[in-house]
């Protein structure tokens, strides 16, 4: 029951988010972040912006025109009524004008800093429209894994 209200709410929340224009500034909304109260592990937005940030560093793409993106952390249980079967998952949306793309972004349960790297990268890459070698996605995802465990938020333990 707790998961599937979870769910709707997440749907309601989505449906607001792809609606939102963007700001004055230019400024895209970003990064968000949703967790399951009952997901295990933690999860900063300020280390997910860390990432998004830092690979679209290592892959030399502006970081001003990074991508809509909403991170799911979530319990294994709450993952199964998302219909997520994956540690990690991305999902690629669109809004309902097809003119405004969005990132899910499914982490279950303890992410990794290898899972969350690979999951920004594969929105990155995505995004941009990246075609790296399987030898340059290691190189770019390797040094941005040693980057985010050299640093820990106070918000997560490791």
């Amino acid at each position: 029951m707790r998961s599937a209200v979870f769910l709707g709410a997440l749907v309601l929340f989505v449906a607001g988010l792809v609606a939102a224009e963007n700001k004055p500034n230019g400024e895209q909304p970003g990064l968000t972040l949703l967790s399951s109260a009952d997901a295990h592990g933690e999860l900063s937005l300020d280390r997910l912006r860390s990432c998004l940030h830092q690979l679209s560093h290592e892959w030399k793409q502006d970081e001003k025109a990074l991508p809509k993106v909403v991170v799911f952390h979530v319990s294994k249980q709450a993952a199964q009524t998302a219909m997520v079967n994956k540690k990690v998952e991305v999902r690629r949306n669109r809004s309902a004008a097809q003119s405004d793309v969005f990132y899910e972004v499914w982490l279950v349960d303890a992410p990794t800093i290898a899972d969350i790297v690979l999951a920004i990268d594969n929105v990155v890459e995505d995004y941009f429209q990246l075609k790296p070698t399987e030898d340059q996605r290691n190189e770019v995802m390797a040094r941005a894994a040693r980057l985010q465990n050299a640093t820990l938020s106070v918000n997560e333990g490791k």
